[in-house]
């Protein structure tokens, strides 16, 4: 039991009682102080007393942990960046190489009534050849994206899904391969499908754009094997023949710059190609005429991606 004063009074009395006992005030009408208005006048005590604005204590405030800003993958070096350039480069003319000796092939079958198979196999080569420097150039991609996630201490980082998996994304795109998925996935299995999905998107995007060529370089193929081959039942002459067929290469790629978009690589592929039937169905003295080949393709590619719906 404790005692308190009556507001009204001034004596003391029991905070169990029902009414002061001197004047008969109901104690549930007492206003009686709270700690907290003691603990406020205590406070206003110390404010005033040092002449300043006391202010209760604020609670800490959490703040939010700090992401570190991702960092690109690096150029390459000089030596390692030639290296890249010159597979590259060496990829491209084996695939070339494999397509002008299939052509040739098939112009020296239809010229001479035999298959020439050292043609064939030159060609089997030469593609062998552009597989294993696309996959060798491949391979050093991944090695350099390998050492920059280990280098940068990303490993925990894609384990555990924080924000520091964005860095190594920067690497997924300079190596989207199949070997860094198998790297990943053994890292964050969940991270690893991530990769994987984006790499058969990417790799189909590209089949899909190396097939929707693939019927345009037949046409030419075959217009650069045919035409000469039976130009005697047109009754074309040399000239003639190779007006035709510079007729076809314009409308056959400049159809295709107007229906998928410029390749200025097609300029090469195509003077290659016909380059291979020269020696076979003309005379030594029309070997410029590769070069217009390759003219007309460059004509036709502008002309046809001006005209493109899509550009």
């Amino acid at each position: 039991m404790a005692l308190i004063k009556c507001t009204e009074c001034g004596k003391e009395i029991s905070d169990k009682a029902v009414a002061c006992v001197n004047c008969g005030c109901p104690v549930s009408e007492m206003k009686i102080e709270s700690p907290k208005t003691n603990a406020n006048v205590s406070m206003n005590m110390f404010s005033d007393l040092f002449g300043g604005n006391a202010q209760q204590p604020k609670a800490p405030v959490k703040t939010a942990p700090t992401i570190t800003v991702p960092k690109e993958m690096p150029e390459l070096k000089l030596i390692p960046g030639i290296i890249d350039q010159l597979l590259s480069k060496l990829g491209g003319l084996c695939l070339i190489a494999g397509l002008t000796f299939i052509v040739m092939f098939v112009a020296d079958w239809l010229e001479m009534g035999m298959a020439n198979f050292e043609r064939i196999s030159i060609a089997v080569l030469a593609l062998a050849g552009s597989f294993l420097t696309s996959t060798l150039q491949g391979l050093m991609q991944f090695c350099r994206a390998k050492r920059f996630i280990k280098k940068n201490g990303y490993e925990d980082s894609i384990r555990n899904d924080t924000p520091a998996l964005t860095n190594a994304i920067n690497a997924f795109g300079l190596c989207a391969s199949m070997p860094m998925v198998r790297y990943i996935n053994k890292l964050n299995p969940s991270s690893g499908k991530i990769l994987a999905d984006a790499v058969k998107k990417g790799n189909k995007k590209r089949r899909k754009e190396k097939l929707a060529s693939l019927p345009y370089l037949i046409v030419l193929a075959l217009a650069y094997c045919l035409i000469p081959y039976y130009r005697w039942f047109f009754m074309f002459d040399e000239q003639t023949c190779l007006i035709v067929i510079h007729i076809v290469t314009f409308l056959v790629t400049g159809f295709y710059a107007f229906r998928k978009k410029a390749s200025w690589s097609l300029v090469l592929v195509a003077m290659v190609m016909f380059a291979a039937t020269l020696n076979v169905f003309y005379y030594d003295d029309v070997a410029y005429q590769a070069l217009i080949c390759g003219g007309v393709v460059f004509v036709a590619q502008m002309i046809g991606g001006i005209f493109n719906p899509k550009t």
